[in-house]
């Protein structure tokens, strides 16, 4: 005990606890991948919650977003 009544540990090991087993889950990649439709924007906005307009002038993907 120190003088003051507080008692300092002398051992700073931490104790390792090793599980049998294998820890990784076994990765399933799925046959088909959802279309996502994907729209690149030039710059980020200049202040939060701030909305970007964008003008969409292909038809497919107009199509796309609107049946999404």
């Amino acid at each position: 005990d120190d003088a003051d009544g507080i008692h300092e540990p002398t051992d700073n090991t931490v104790p390792v606890v090793i599980q049998a087993g294998n820890p990784l889950m076994p990765v399933d990649v799925p046959e088909n991948y959802p279309i996502v439709p994907l729209i690149p924007v030039s710059r980020h906005p200049l202040f939060p919650k701030f909305i970007k307009m964008l003008e969409i002038t292909n038809k497919d993907l107009i199509e796309l977003i609107r049946r999404k």
